[in-house]
């Protein structure tokens, strides 16, 4: 079940990611991708997500670990 979870995130950060291209991303001003990390209550839960997304390239703002960013640069790069 681990497994097919960890499928389907990544298929949607994929897809979340194949969305923003440069050209789209330049049109409208974006220069990075923000999400927040779901804290459910569960320490080792919250830690494990926040994990899945800095294995994707996501950084923690400094003063908000749990709300991440991806530049765009960085989805560029991903997609060439």
């Amino acid at each position: 079940m681990k497994d097919l979870r960890a499928a389907a995130t990544e298929a949607i950060l994929w897809q979340i990611a194949s969305s923003v291209s440069p050209a789209v991303a330049k049109q409208i001003g974006t220069s990075v991708v923000i999400l927040d990390v779901l804290d459910c209550g569960d320490a080792e839960k919250t830690s494990r997500r926040a994990d899945l997304y800095t294995a994707f390239g996501f950084q923690p703002l400094p003063t908000t670990p749990l709300r991440m960013f991806l530049p765009v640069a960085t989805i560029s790069s991903l997609l060439e």
